[in-house]
C-alpha cells in the first residue's frame, strides 16, 4: 500500500508530481544541509516515513520511465531472431526426445536448421547435427538410432546416426528425399518426389528429361489440362509420386505410378501415406478422378510396398477423405471425412475403416 497507493496517483500526471517532489526534496537537503550537516539528514531521512515513500515513488517513476524509453514496434528484425521448433518425436522408450530447431539470418538472406536430443529425465539437450541442413527426425524401432533427412550434400538425402553424432549417409536418389516415412520394420522409407510419369523411379532419367526440359529450344511451360500449376510452381508434366526405398537391397519403386498426384497436397498439413504395423502395404490419399480440378474426391489407396494394383478403400464417398493412420494391430484405419462432395469448408469427421470387412463407423458424429 505504501507504494501502490501514491505509485497510481504519480502515474496519472507524472511530470507535474515528479517537479514538485525535486523541489521539495532540494529545498529539504539544502536546510538539512545548512543547519545539521549530512550525516543528521541520513538519520531524518531514514526516520521518516514520508521520505520513504517519496524515495520509493522516485524508484518506481524512475523505472517505469526507462520501460518506456525502450518500447519500440516489433521489427521483421525481431521475428528472424526467434527460432522454431518443430518435428517432434519420441523415442520408443520415451524417454528421449528428439526435436528440430531452426534460425534464420536476415542479412545474409540464411536460414539454419538441426535436430537435437532432449533427455526427459533431467531435460538436458545435445546436439545431433551442427550442419545448419537436418530435419525429419525419425527414431529405429529399437530407439538406439535416428534416421533423418541432411542437404549437406546439395540435395535431401537418408541419413542413420547412433547418437554419438556420426552419421551414416544411406540414400543418394538424384531428385532428393522429401517427406520420409519410415516402416515399422525399418527396412524400408518411403518419400515422395517430382517425376516425369514416363522415368518412374528413375532418378537419372528424370534429371535427363529435366535437362533437356530446361536447355530445350522452347522456352515456355506448356499444358493442356488443368492443375498445371500450383501456386508459383509449375509443373511441366511431372507429379508428385512415393517412391519407397529397400534399405536392404538398395532399390526405388515407383508405388503410385500414372498421371495422378500421390499424395495430394493438403494447405493445413497432414498425413498423407503412412505404412502398414506388419510394412506390407502403404495406405496414401489421392484424387483419381478425371477433372481434378472441378472436386475435392480425394480417397485412401492401398499399395503393396514393392509395387503392384492399388485398391480404392472409400469409392462411396465423393467428397474428400485422408489423413490416413494405421490401427497398432493393423485392424483399422482411422482417417478425416467429409459429406459434401466440391465442399472445401466442410465439417471434418473422425471415422474407421476395417480391413477386414471394408466397413466405416463414424466416431465424431456428434461432434460439432
Amino acid at each position: 500500500n505504501i507504494l501502490l497507493k501514491p505509485a497510481r496517483g504519480f502515474m496519472r500526471n507524472w511530470d507535474i508530481n515528479l517537479r514538485r517532489i525535486s523541489i521539495s526534496v532540494a529545498r529539504s537537503l539544502t536546510v538539512g544541509m545548512t543547519f545539521f550537516g549530512w550525516k543528521n539528514i541520513l538519520v531524518n531521512i531514514n526516520k521518516n516515513i514520508y521520505m520513504k515513500k517519496i524515495s520509493l515513488i522516485l524508484l518506481v517513476m524512475m523505472s517505469l520511465l526507462n520501460l518506456q524509453a525502450q518500447k519500440r514496434a516489433f521489427q521483421i528484425s525481431d521475428l528472424y531472431r526467434v527460432q522454431s521448433v518443430y518435428g517432434v518425436t519420441v523415442s520408443p522408450e520415451g524417454n528421449t526426445l528428439a526435436y528440430v530447431h531452426s534460425r534464420s539470418d536476415l542479412k545474409n538472406h540464411k536460414s539454419y536448421r538441426n535436430i537435437a536430443l532432449m533427455n526427459l529425465k533431467n531435460f538436458s539437450t545435445r546436439e545431433l547435427t551442427t550442419d545448419g541442413k537436418s530435419g525429419d527426425a525419425m527414431w529405429s524401432k529399437d530407439g538406439k538410432s535416428v534416421y533423418f533427412i541432411s542437404s549437406i550434400s546439395g540435395t535431401p538425402q537418408l541419413y542413420c546416426s547412433d547418437g554419438t553424432g556420426k552419421a551414416e549417409k544411406l540414400t543418394d536418389y538424384e531428385l532428393g528425399i522429401n517427406a520420409p516415412v519410415l516402416s515399422p520394420d525399418n527396412r524400408y522409407v518411403a518419400f515422395t518426389a517430382d517425376v516425369f510419369p514416363e522415368a518412374g523411379a528413375d532418378g537419372k532419367k528424370n534429371v535427363e528429361l529435366q535437362k533437356k526440359l530446361d536447355n530445350g529450344p522452347v522456352q515456355a511451360h506448356i499444358a493442356d489440362k488443368l492443375l498445371y500449376r500450383h501456386w508459383t510452381e509449375y509443373a511441366d508434366g511431372k507429379y508428385q509420386h512415393i517412391i519407397v526405398y529397400d534399405l536392404k537391397d538398395k532399390t526405388y519403386t515407383d508405388v503410385t505410378p500414372g498421371e495422378w498426384v500421390s499424395p495430394v497436397f493438403m494447405p493445413g498439413g497432414g498425413v498423407g501415406f503412412n505404412f502398414s504395423p506388419d510394412s506390407k502395404e502403404i495406405c496414401f490419399v489421392s484424387n483419381r478422378t478425371q477433372h481434378q480440378e472441378a472436386n475435392t474426391n480425394c480417397n485412401l489407396w492401398t499399395v503393396p510396398v514393392k509395387g503392384g494394383e492399388v485398391k480404392c478403400l472409400t469409392a462411396e464417398n465423393e467428397a474428400w477423405d485422408g489423413t490416413p493412420v494405421y490401427s497398432p494391430d493393423g485392424k483399422y484405419i482411422a482417417y478425416r471425412m467429409q459429406r459434401i462432395p466440391g465442399y472445401e469448408s466442410d465439417r471434418f469427421l473422425l471415422a474407421l475403416i476395417n480391413r477386414q470387412t471394408g466397413e466405416k463407423t463414424v466416431l465424431t458424429e456428434s461432434f460439432d
